[in-house]
């Protein structure tokens, strides 16, 4: 009887599952055949190649098991999903360049071992796939669907994991503007610097993922009121929703870059409004102003928002601290 053949282990790596599946189980029956055949008979070889099939069987249930672990099976999107999971993938392609293009500009001052990988349009939707799926298995999506149901618009925004620094950011200030004299010193109000670190205005978010995915809708979710206020309706929207979180300084930038790019900043009724965002998540800082030329100390928090010129289509970003106020909140899924 002629020994039977069976793949070598690392022959897994290229197998469909279905395949390893099928594999793994001809392997068990072949090493259970020969335990049979040659467990009733005498013979050295026939003890040692037993062993070397039960072996063998081993290694590729453990590759196998290894594969599995390292690279877990993507989360399936509900059917009643499907529709808005390719509208948001449709967008995220028209969104890529102005990633690409703003990324380019950061790197073209970081050092090569500090550059930001743009990723391809291929991984992005990839990645996207997942955070998507991710979304509705927690049940965020559903915060989605309310809002809708309310008559607001969400779209989808991508920016990088990353901690931007303050000249960064100030650089990205003056793409909004577009003032090559300007290098974000009058577009960008100067408290926010003092105030807030480059990693507590734009901090990386837990996971790993070199891209943040946000999804935000055009009008307020939380409506008017104090920080203190504001920032126990996101807490208590972050209990019931776990993806809501609120958009970092170079998420907002991004997103305001992508609103212009596509046109949508200009085209809109109210630009501040389709604009502003309040980092109510941040804890205030006492800052010094002069009223009526007095100084007081107040409290405050970064905010930031887009103005046009009249019958110019030149945008402004203004980042710096504000005391508690009557604007709504923007928050995001991500």
């Amino acid at each position: 009887m002629d020994k039977p053949h069976i793949a070598a282990p690392n022959y897994l790596y290229s197998c469909t599952p279905e395949q390893r599946g099928a594999l793994l189980l001809q392997a068990g029956q072949i090493a259970g055949r020969w335990a049979s055949t040659f467990g009733q008979a005498p013979g050295q070889e026939a003890e040692d190649y037993r062993l070397d099939m039960l072996a063998n069987r081993i290694l590729a249930l453990s590759a196998y098991e290894n594969e599995l672990l390292s690279e877990p099976l993507p989360r399936p999107i509900p059917p009643e999903y499907i529709k808005d999971y390719e509208r948001y993938a449709a967008e995220l392609s028209i969104r890529y360049q102005t990633y690409s293009d703003a990324l380019s500009d950061i790197n073209l001052f970081r050092i090569p071992n500090e550059q930001i990988p743009v990723l391809a349009p291929e991984e992005i939707q990839d990645a996207f796939r997942i955070k998507f799926a991710e979304w509705a298995a927690n049940g965020s999506l559903r915060f989605v669907d309310d809002e809708i149901r309310r008559g607001r618009h969400p779209h989808i925004f991508l920016s990088p994991n990353t901690v931007l620094t303050h000249d960064e950011q100030s650089r990205l200030n003056a793409k909004v503007s577009e003032d090559p004299q300007d290098e974000g010193k009058r577009s960008e109000n100067k408290e926010g610097r003092l105030l807030w670190t480059a990693e507590e205005l734009c901090p990386v978010r837990p996971g790993g993922s070199p891209i943040n995915f946000s999804l935000v809708f055009d009008e307020f979710n939380i409506p008017a009121g104090t920080a203190v206020e504001q920032k126990l309706a996101l807490e208590n929207l972050q209990q019931r929703y776990p993806s809501i979180y609120m958009l970092c300084k170079g998420d907002a930038l991004f997103r305001v870059l992508a609103l212009k790019d596509s046109g949508e900043l200009y085209e809109a009724d109210n630009e501040i409004d389709l604009t502003y965002h309040r980092r109510v998540d941040l804890e205030p800082r006492d800052y010094c102003r002069e009223v009526r030329g007095k100084a007081h100390i107040v409290k405050t928090i970064p905010y930031s928002y887009v103005v046009s010129n009249p019958g110019e289509e030149t945008a402004y970003l203004s980042v710096g601290g504000i005391g508690a106020g009557d604007e709504g909140v923007r928050v995001a899924l991500g």
